[in-house]
């Protein structure tokens, strides 16, 4: 009865029951966490050039807010899904009295973009985070990178004396095809509404309390376009848009306007000091929107001072986020 006791335990021993073996604890508690963000958006492109940053920083400062998803996965990798909600503008009026970039004052185009924007990152934490989401560190640095797709649609003022539009109201322009694309001879499609961007960023976490951090994000997109401020390309034939569709003549050829629909800035000194260094100088008495087309701004000339880089844009986010307890599990029946 001895020698049989000891042979079934050694067998026991052997071939045991996955079911009753204890399972090992994993090293690393996975869970989410869901964040709420707000903060500032500020643009880069043809009406806001890296040449001068400062200036492009600081005039063009708009929002955005932002809600996302986030699944932590290993102590030092996390995957994210967000939507933000972002508003972009420029507007050639900030050129004003500037000689290096007197072309695009006279150029006189504005806009506004209201975009919606659903990203996946993946995020990198320099700090290995600790087994437990409650045992994190109080300090959280961290780096992250991606794709997002967007909805964009840039939007312009009308002039007063518009055709069948009120002064200063907001006019869609990708319909209009602003440098011709809509012409029935043109080879230009019209540029897309849905775009994609790639984005870098970096971040940091401090811990409130068991379960809430607040966080800060400095984020930078590089669009796939260079169409989200309606500038990308050439000026369209005047005198064939006109015969289109006059209004895509009159909200792609604003060189001409007395005054900046945005700012209410004068323009008349600066637009007959334009003809006059182009050795085309024009009696005061001469009434500016008699004047001939401006030169460099017939079919053809460059409307987009900078065609090697699209546009940009770059969001500063505070966050508040909230870290989901996970689910959990009741030990196996034994």
């Amino acid at each position: 009865m001895t020698s049989q006791g000891y042979s079934q335990r050694f067998f026991s021993d052997i071939f045991k029951n996955e079911r009753n073996t204890p399972k090992k604890r994993s090293s690393y508690e996975k869970h989410s966490s869901i964040a709420y963000g707000v903060g500032t958006a500020n643009y880069y492109g043809d009406l806001a050039p890296l040449g001068r940053i400062v200036k492009s920083t600081t005039q063009n400062i708009n929002w955005n807010l932002s809600v996302d998803l986030t699944r932590h996965l290993t102590p030092h990798t996390s995957i994210r899904f967000g939507l933000s909600w972002i508003r972009l503008s420029g507007d050639d009026s900030n050129f004003e009295n500037d000689p290096v970039y007197q072309p695009l004052f006279m150029r006189n185009a504005h806009f506004r973009n209201d975009i919606q924007e659903l990203s996946a990152v993946g995020v990198y934490h320099f700090i290995r985070e600790e087994r437990a989401y409650t045992l994190r560190h109080q300090v959280m640095p961290y780096v992250f990178g991606g794709f997002s797709i967007l909805h964009h649609n840039p939007v312009a003022q009308a002039p007063s004396g518009t055709p069948d539009v009120d002064a200063g109201e907001w006019v869609s322009l990708q319909p209009l095809g602003t440098e011709g694309q809509t012409l029935p001879t043109s080879t230009i499609a019209p540029y897309n509404l849905i775009v994609t961007n790639a984005l870098v960023g970096l971040g940091c976490r401090v811990k409130l309390n068991k379960q809430w951090d607040i966080a800060y994000e400095l984020g930078l997109r590089y669009l796939f376009t260079d169409y989200i401020d309606d500038v990308g390309g050439a000026y369209g034939d005047e005198a064939a848009m006109v015969a289109n569709d006059p209004l895509s003549a009159i909200l792609g050829h604003r060189e001409l306007e007395l005054v900046a629909v945005r700012t209410g800035v004068n323009r008349e000194a600066a637009i007959r000091q334009w003809y006059a260094d182009k050795g085309t100088p024009q009696s005061p008495s001469t009434p500016v929107i008699a004047f001939p087309t401006m030169p460099g701004t017939a079919a053809g000339g460059t409307r987009n001072f900078s065609s090697t880089i699209n546009d940009m844009y770059l969001l500063n986010t505070i966050k508040l986020v909230f870290h989901i307890s996970p689910q959990i599990k009741c030990p196996p029946t034994r």
